[in-house]
């Protein structure tokens, strides 16, 4: 069983969330499946090994209950690959379905990665105006400054995505010497990776292939 299916069923056998997330820390998890480390006072979740709907779902949600205790909860999502003509379908409806994904509110912040994600950011925001949203075209460089720009110490931050995405790539460039998080000049961060932002205001939230 691995880390994901053990969080999902320690849930459904009522185990609460500080209790999921000690537990998933105390294992060795396979390399960028719900692995977590800690990037600069940022917690990150790597699942980005793969993703298609129904473990994009299964992730979020083993996130958003292993989480809670987190000053704020922010999700990384790219594209979902080889879903045919039903791609655009399928991730708009990821973006309506997010803001109830989470108990006690949507994430405070949902990045979304990838040309195909851009339907899944446009619906998201629509669904969740109370949250902020960002969509990046890439893993890239640009992006990874765009993302350092609006993390900040206390985050917990869920990547997920078709392997094909490369999502590491932006892991590695929070990871990297002198990176940091949080950098002031957010709104030129995002405008060179051609980001697409709603904000407003953020409530505290409670409590693969």
């Amino acid at each position: 069983m691995n880390a994901l299916a053990a969080a999902l069923a320690a849930h459904r056998l009522g185990a609460d969330a500080r209790a999921i997330s000690a537990g998933l820390a105390a294992v060795s998890a396979s390399e960028m499946r719900f692995v977590r480390q800690a990037i600069d006072g940022i917690e990150v979740v790597n699942d980005a090994y793969n993703a298609n709907p129904e473990s994009m779902r299964a992730s979020i949600r083993a996130f958003a209950e292993s989480s809670s205790a987190a000053q704020r909860r922010v999700v990384v999502l790219g594209d979902m690959l080889e879903l045919g003509d039903a791609a655009e379908s399928l991730h708009r409806e990821l973006g309506e379905w997010l803001p109830e994904a989470i108990a006690g509110g949507p994430p405070e912040l949902a990045i979304f990665v990838g040309p195909l994600s851009a339907a899944a950011s446009r619906a998201f925001a629509r669904a969740a105006p109370e949250s902020e949203s960002l969509h990046l075209p890439d893993a890239g460089a640009a992006s990874a400054e765009a993302l350092r720009a609006v993390l900040r110490a206390g985050d917990s931050v869920l990547f997920k995505a078709s392997r094909g995405v490369a999502l590491e790539r932006l892991i590695a460039a929070l990871a990297a010497p002198g990176a940091g998080a949080g950098a002031g000049a957010v709104a030129g961060a995002r405008s060179s990776a051609e980001s697409e932002t709603r904000a407003g205001p953020r409530p505290r939230a409670g409590g693969s292939r």
